[in-house]
């Protein structure tokens, strides 16, 4: 990330070199969710650009349920990840020795900054939408595997606790497929279906706010194949995490 220094400030305000503001509005947005709550950390919110490639639709997708999660963990007094494309912390919470631990990752130094510095006191949220950051799309599924190689090679660095709600809910989401997947396969169809109409009850209320609040571009009817993937993402990209790849710049 390049880090923006605020003139005559004490503020770090963070985004990367291929990403762009929504608004022009974006650091005065940021800057103003420091008060009156004398918060000393803002975690803002940064999509993926869809480009019209199915690649990009799903970068988008998966980067915004990674927004619910760290947005709405941080706004239940637990923060454990930023996300350096669009973040604003003030330079005393930070030193050499924060990054100390962690300077041989080649990925998720915000996330684990984050982890080291936010409290349920002095962090903040921003889901102000002219304070969004856009970022681009990887170009191939090359680059996205490898992307995403790095990024669940850090998970191991978080919190135990952190660690285990975010693998709970993981599980969670390749169980219920693969016990759905058992039960039509006994051809309890009506079963089946009940069993899936009532998450979608569950669900769906939540996913079409969030949809609305984070501004999501993609379709909300194509919820049901996203949501279908993310199960096959899970088991994939979980082989990351217990046969980890040396890292590379």
């Amino acid at each position: 990330a390049e880090a923006l220094d605020l003139v005559d400030t004490d503020l770090i305000l963070l985004t990367d070199a291929d990403c762009r503001p929504k608004s022009n509005l974006w650091a005065q947005s940021m800057i103003d969710h420091l008060s009156p709550s004398k918060k000393e950390i803002v975690l803002g919110y940064s999509p993926y650009m869809i480009n019209g490639s199915l690649l990009s639709y799903w970068v988008h997708f998966e980067a915004w349920l990674v927004g619910i999660q760290y947005l709405s963990y941080a706004a239940r007094g637990m923060p454990y990840m930023g996300v350096g494309r669009n973040l604003l912390y003030r330079k005393k919470l930070v030193s050499a020795d924060t990054f100390s631990s962690y300077g041989h990752l080649a990925s998720g130094d915000d996330d684990l900054t984050v982890m080291q510095i936010a409290t349920a006191q002095n962090t903040a949220i921003n889901l102000d939408q002219n304070s969004f950051v856009e970022t681009e799309s990887p170009a191939t599924l090359r680059h996205y595997f490898a992307q995403k190689r790095r990024h669940y090679s850090t998970s191991s660095s978080y919190k135990c606790s952190h660690q285990a709600l975010l693998t709970t809910y993981s599980l969670s989401q390749i169980l219920f497929y693969l016990m759905l997947g058992i039960i039509l396969y006994k051809h309890n169809y009506l079963l089946g279906l009940t069993i899936y109409l009532l998450r979608l009850a569950i669900i769906f209320p939540v996913v079409t706010k969030n949809h609305r609040l984070l501004a999501a571009q993609f379709p909300l009817w194509s919820f049901f194949l996203l949501d279908f993937g993310l199960a096959i993402h899970y088991v994939i990209f979980s082989l990351s995490v217990i046969f980890p790849k040396k890292n590379r710049w």
